[in-house]
């Protein structure tokens, strides 16, 4: 029978909003299921939905459920469970400079394909990279995400952008803020504060140099060097390149 297992559950305040927020996981489908209070869960299918047919670096969009304009604004979106390691926990078990070089390249692939699709994941630490079986990884979580265009698939992004748009009756406006916006007062003056947008690049990069440390290799350093143009926005096929002479150094 149908067996759903909480997964996570939450309540915050958000722009003037109270939120609400349940993720679980349907055992018959093995999919996950994001509810929400607000258009949030339908927000993160619209951004899965820029990387369909082929969901290479996100877990499959399978469908959507989202309230009609006008109304209470709940919304469900169901979507493939990844049961892999998160990135910290993949780190913890490399056994090699190389195999810790190759986790390394896999995340730069991850980031090329958001980039890819014109995709800003906007919180992409450690906790919200998951890994396949076959070693490469799958971002989750866009709650933060922002459509950023320019990407090389932007055209195959935008079809499957408007295709979700058309059957929900959603438009991107209807979606809840990117930020969020925090007012504190005192007695003379009224402060918005607005959290800060850090770009997926640097957040990975900043996470990755504490698992590099512990091994004891000359190649150790190359691989916080690659880290360091990961944090300061070096073009991804630069670094690429920067990890092909680190391959090529350990092939030796």
């Amino acid at each position: 029978g149908r067996v759903t297992v909480d997964i996570s559950a939450s309540a915050f305040p958000w722009n003037g909003r109270y939120m609400v927020k349940r993720v679980s996981l349907d055992t018959s489908t093995g999919m996950v299921v994001k509810s929400t209070s607000t258009y949030l869960a339908a927000q993160e299918a619209w951004f899965l939905s820029h990387f369909a047919p082929e969901f290479e670096c996100v877990p499959r969009l399978q469908s959507c459920m989202a309230a009609p304009k006008g109304e209470a604004s709940w919304s469900q979106v169901f979507m493939e469970y990844i049961p892999g390691p998160n990135l910290t926990a993949r780190l913890g078990s490399v056994g090699s400079v190389a195999e810790l070089a190759s986790v390394v390249q896999n995340v730069v692939v991850l980031l090329k394909c958001l980039r890819s699709r014109g995709v800003r994941h906007g919180d992409l630490w450690s906790s919200n990279v998951r890994s396949r079986e076959d070693g490469s990884f799958v971002a989750i979580d866009f709650t933060n995400a922002e459509s950023i265009g320019g990407g090389e698939q932007q055209a195959a992004a935008a079809v499957g952008s408007s295709r979700f748009l058309e059957s929900t009756g959603l438009t991107p406006s209807d979606f809840p803020e990117l930020r969020s916006r925090f007012t504190i007062d005192d007695s003379k003056h009224r402060h918005v504060i607005v959290s800060p947008v850090r770009s997926d690049q640097h957040m990975l990069g900043s996470a990755l140099p504490f698992y590099i440390e512990e091994f004891a290799s000359d190649l150790s350093a190359e691989l916080i060097h690659v880290c360091e143009m990961l944090r300061e926005e070096w073009p991804l096929d630069a670094i690429q390149r920067e990890l092909e002479l680190i391959f090529a150094i350990e092939a030796h």
